[in-house]
């Protein structure tokens, strides 16, 4: 029998057994990362599962591994008419512009991202989900009732504003291509007939472009959640709240209008723990803001409205289009100039920019 010590083994009393230590290093490892898609304590799903939540049916479609892709979907980029800004990682490039791209997103994936709000029944990625293979987990949101919310984004990208529901416009993952970097998409013209697709080469002016990529979003549920168990299963509403680390996610559980007592029962020792930290970084956060509220109270200050608002158009029948002012010199090979985009007060009046980094 091998014993585990610190120091030498003079005495068992000083001693650790194997069994004794592989549990030690297993709560280590519960503390030290949130649980994951494949742990006892999540559901594993294979089939769809529907879910009523305030009388709206939701078809959960599970992604319960990660969805291999080849890297060549990551150049599958395109611009509507030479206008607005560049989009990549589109279901909808397989789906009306290059018909060997479809296999770049799972068929629960397309559907997702395109289904509309006048749709009877909605679409969601769960109750087990993973990250496709060439996406990583940008933020994981704790819900109540232990359900993780996942929000991926491809692995070169980076993470902008998490978008929990279908957007009119993907804003969640960008990329920043710098003055003189070379940049290769379909030009698309849209007609009578559809999508004319043609192969462009810019190249980046004085300004950086940004690239925007299409998020996938999914669910993981508990194993002991009745909305998952029980199909039509009524769900109530939940608040969720996020801490932010750079280079890690921290969740934080916020508990609904049901009342904590119910949702405890079952939760993984690590959510309790976040779950207390991130109520002290709370309060920590609401004591500085009243302070900086209290030094500023009597100050006069006038905020410049932002120039070049761009114009948004709804989605059409063959994608979304943008009006966003853009110039492209109609060359083979040509300078591309800024988007114009402000990436937090035009899609989501949030004052930072984040770049990639």
């Amino acid at each position: 029998m091998v014993w585990y010590c610190r120091t030498p083994c003079l005495s068992r009393s000083f001693c650790m057994h194997p069994e004794a230590a592989i549990f030690f290093l297993n709560i280590f490892s519960l503390l030290s990362s949130p649980p994951k898609a494949h742990d006892p304590g999540f559901v594993m799903a294979t089939t769809p599962t529907v879910v009523t939540a305030n009388g709206r049916h939701t078809v959960y479609s599970p992604l319960p591994t990660p969805w291999p892709m080849n890297s060549d979907c990551a150049s599958r980029t395109y611009r509507q008419s030479d206008e607005g800004p560049i989009l990549a990682w589109d279901p909808y490039f397989g789906m009306n512009i290059d018909s060997g791209a479809a296999t770049c997103f799972p068929e629960a994936v397309t559907s997702w991202w395109f289904q509309t709000v006048s749709q009877a029944t909605s679409i969601a990625l769960g109750p087990t989900f993973e990250c496709p293979q060439l996406y990583t987990a940008a933020q994981t949101l704790l819900e109540a009732g232990g359900v993780q919310h996942v929000f991926c984004c491809p692995s070169d990208y980076s993470f902008n504003v998490p978008q929990p529901n279908r957007p009119v416009f993907p804003s969640q993952c960008l990329s920043m291509a710098t003055p003189g970097q070379t940049i290769t998409y379909e030009s698309l013209t849209i007609g009578t007939n559809g999508a004319i697709a043609k192969r462009t080469t810019s190249v980046v002016s004085s300004a950086e472009v940004t690239i925007w990529a299409v998020p996938v979003n999914g669910y993981n549920f508990p194993a002991s959640s009745t909305s998952v168990s029980n199909t039509g299963a009524t769900v109530s509403p939940t608040a969720t709240a996020t801490s932010e680390i750079p280079g890690s996610t921290t969740t934080e559980q916020v508990r609904g209008a049901t009342g904590g007592s119910n949702q405890s029962s079952g939760r993984p020792l690590s959510t309790t723990v976040g779950a207390s930290v991130g109520a002290v970084v709370a309060v920590l956060v609401l004591v500085g803001g009243v302070f900086m509220w209290w030094r500023r109270r009597g100050r006069s200050r006038t905020v410049n409205e932002l120039e070049g608002q761009p114009y948004v158009e709804p989605p059409s029948s063959y994608g979304r289009k943008f009006e966003l002012p853009a110039e492209v010199i109609p060359e083979h090979k040509h300078e591309l100039s800024s988007d114009g985009i402000n990436i937090q007060r035009t899609i989501h009046e949030m004052p930072a920019n984040r770049e990639k980094g």
